[in-house]
This record gives C-alpha cells, sequence and structure tokens, in this order.
C-alpha cells in the first residue's frame, strides 16, 4: 500500500473568536455561531479538510455550553471521550465534515436540544432567566469537535477548540420578571 504524506492539518474554530449576539430592549433576540476551517499555526501553515483523513462523509458534534443565571460557566477538559454529551451543554449541532473545506466558514442553523434532541428554532429560547429581574449575565462558549473526531494535527489546532477565549458574558436586562395576578374567586350567590 502506498500512503501519501499531505502536509498541513484542518483547524476547526469559532470564527474571529467570537459569537454574533443581538440584544433588543434588554432581550437576547438572537445568537448566530460561526465556524471555520483555517489554519494558522506555524510559519507556513496549510489548511486541509476536515476530511482529508477519512475521505467523504462523517460528521463531527459542536456544543452551545451556557451557564445559569449570573453563575460562572465550567468547561470541561477536551477532548471528551466518547460521544459523551458535555454536562455544560444545552444545544448541539451535527456539521458534516465536507462542508469544511480549508478557509470554510460555516453558520451553524440546525441545533437540538442536548437533553431531549428535539430542534431548538430560536438560541435565545436556551436563556432561561428564571424569577430573576434586573442585570442577568450569562457566561457562553462553543466547544468544537469535543470528541475529537477530526484529527488537527500536534501543533495547537486542539487547542482552540473552546471558544470565545476568553469566555463570553451575555447581560441580559430583565425589566420586571414572571408576573403573577391574584384575582378574587368570586361565587354567584343561590337566587
Amino acid at each position: 500500500m502506498l500512503r501519501k504524506n499531505v502536509p498541513g492539518n484542518p483547524d476547526l474554530k469559532l470564527h474571529n473568536n467570537q459569537l454574533d449576539v443581538q440584544i433588543q430592549d434588554g432581550n437576547l433576540t438572537n445568537l448566530t455561531v460561526r465556524i471555520e476551517n483555517k489554519n494558522t499555526i506555524g510559519t507556513n501553515p496549510v489548511t486541509q479538510p476536515a476530511n482529508y483523513e477519512v475521505g467523504t462523509g462523517g460528521e463531527f458534534l459542536v456544543d452551545l455550553c451556557i451557564s445559569e443565571p449570573n453563575q460562572p460557566l465550567v468547561l470541561p477538559d477536551l477532548p471528551i471521550s466518547g460521544v459523551t454529551i458535555p454536562e455544560c451543554s444545552k444545544a448541539y449541532a451535527r456539521v458534516n465534515n465536507d462542508l469544511m473545506v480549508p478557509n470554510a466558514i460555516v453558520t451553524i442553523t440546525n441545533w437540538q436540544d442536548s437533553q431531549t434532541d428535539a430542534p431548538i428554532a430560536n438560541l435565545a429560547d436556551l436563556f432561561d432567566i428564571g424569577d430573576v429581574t434586573g442585570a442577568v449575565t450569562f457566561q457562553v462558549a462553543v466547544l468544537i469537535d469535543p470528541n475529537n473526531l477530526i484529527n488537527e494535527g500536534t501543533e495547537g489546532g486542539e487547542e482552540n477548540n473552546a471558544a470565545p477565549t476568553p469566555i463570553a458574558n451575555i447581560v441580559l436586562n430583565v425589566v420586571g420578571g414572571p408576573t403573577t395576578i391574584h384575582l378574587p374567586i368570586v361565587r354567584k350567590a343561590n337566587q
């Protein structure tokens, strides 16, 4: 068997090391996650497609970790063995390896609930404020290929799979909070 040594590696990471967060009137209206495959490691980096070792097909996971309101986010050490869902994950997406050609930027749109596997239409729905009022801070991070299904080499490609660095703080200004209206019980008198 003849093997060809292909220089370079894929390097999967959060595009520009940031989340696209849209807040209107103190409420989160949208959260967009874009990942890219761009190797910038070393003096002469070469980016390979995410499927360069396995051929076509296959997929890897991206997890969205969100803290509880006003609590710190604790991220797991990567990689996670097997296909275990990280404890911090509120949502995940499956990304086809074939999409991650060199220098590709992919917007993740097909998120699923980490507990129920149900589709999530808007990531803003994951930010549950509970009974908290006033300013509420959520810490957010993305884990890209947390199970290390894509070999990103030995020169640091795996080190940027938890992003952004530092962890993003999303501050929402919750006005009011849950409202309970108590109405009197009215009974019609016997006539």
